[in-house]
């Protein structure tokens, strides 16, 4: 009876004992490492829950320097018996490109040039490196968008750089740009002089008499019939009210105090030049009103017209360019005299003329400052 106890108690210590195969479980859910870092059988034990056995694992055809699904195989080994399982591996580029500026803010007067691109620090991947400015975004290139920036205009801008890694991870960051007033940007005007003449009884072309009138910001300024009291646009530097009649835009105008063409004397004029940002600028000028003289009439009695600027009406010869070339002479041959600085090319035409009769070596000189055919 001993003996029977025995042979139960042996069989089972021995089946206390039973060999057990190796085996190999996973983790559950993703499975992923990140693209461009290096990998050891280490970082891959992570991805195993339990093993019977000694572990090997063989990564030859996992590649960390692109994106993709690979394949590693583990092996689990036990008294000369192995299991081996195969495990996909994602390698994923979740690492955005990173963008750095020197300033988030930049400030700047109007008309003056902003380094925007300068402001860009850097723009870099982890693993691509620096990425290379494009004027469209792609992949391994950064944009910069300054087209909302007006630095002819008071203002706070946005500028928006892009990044696009080689994975197509993009990274957007913005920084400002602050525009300031200036104002020492003004209109620049120039006239044809300091005076002009105009006949009695005719109307005057006030604008004749301006050259250009010019902005370091706006460029050329046009001509707008926007009226103001004279006084008022004289003693100001800053005149919004009239840029915004102007609806906004600069301009220029022309403004006189108590101009009458039927009356003869000396009137004042002023250019008023608006910019964008609301600066004026004046010129001005003396409109003189004169008599119309017939020709015959001052050649007839020349010392009474002599030296100021009046009107003559008349026959002129034609060709006239130089005062050593051709003579001014009625058509009934009654007097002549010479003609400076114009040019008339019909014959015997019919010509209004401004200018200054002058005495020059005993001769009477006719300087001309401007003439019509009428």
């Amino acid at each position: 009876m001993k003996y029977i106890e025995f042979i139960i108690c042996g069989a089972i210590l021995l089946s206390g004992c039973a060999y057990i195969s190796p085996s190999l479980e996973f983790t559950s859910g993703s499975h992923e490492l990140e693209y461009g870092h290096s990998v050891s059988d280490k970082d891959l034990k992570k991805f195993v829950k339990s093993v019977q056995g000694d572990l090997t694992i063989d990564s030859s055809d996992l590649n960390t320097q692109k994106v993709g699904t690979y394949k590693v195989d583990y092996t689990a080994e036990k008294l000369g018996q192995e299991v081996t399982r195969t495990l996909k591996v994602e390698v994923t580029d979740t690492a955005k490109p990173k963008i750095k500026f020197k300033k988030t803010l930049i400030e700047s007067t109007v008309g003056e040039d902003v380094d925007i691109e300068g402001n860009v620090k850097s723009v870099t991947d982890s693993v691509d490196g620096d990425l290379v400015k494009a004027d469209e975004l792609k992949k391994g290139t950064y944009t910069i968008d300054s087209s909302q920036v007006n630095t002819k205009k008071v203002g706070s801008y946005t500028v928006t750089v892009k990044a696009e890694d080689q994975n197509s991870n993009v990274t957007t960051r913005t920084f400002r740009v602050r525009i300031k007033d200036n104002a020492a940007i003004r209109p620049v005007i120039t006239l044809n002089g300091s005076s002009m003449t105009v006949a009695k009884g005719e109307d005057a072309d006030l604008n004749s008499n301006v050259s250009s009138v010019v902005d370091p910001v706006d460029g050329t300024l046009t001509y707008k019939n926007v009226q103001t009291d004279y006084d008022t646009a004289a003693r100001v530097t800053e005149n919004k009210s009239l840029l915004e009649q102007a609806g906004g835009q600069p301009f220029y105008t022309i403004l006189t105090k108590n101009l009458n063409t039927d009356k003869t004397g000396n009137y004042k004029a002023m250019v008023v030049a608006v910019n964008s940002l609301g600066h004026e600028s004046i010129q001005e000028f003396t409109v003189t009103v004169q008599e119309e003289f017939e020709l015959k009439d001052v050649l007839s009695n020349p010392d009474k017209y002599a030296n100021k600027l009046i009107v003559v009406k008349g026959k002129f010869p034609s060709g006239i360019k130089t005062a050593s070339d051709k003579k001014m002479k009625t058509t009934d041959g009654s007097g002549e005299v010479t003609v400076s600085g114009a040019t008339i090319n019909d014959e015997n035409c019919s010509v209004k003329a401004t200018g200054v009769l002058k005495k020059v070596d005993d001769n009477w000189v006719f300087v001309i400052q401007k003439y019509e055919v009428v």
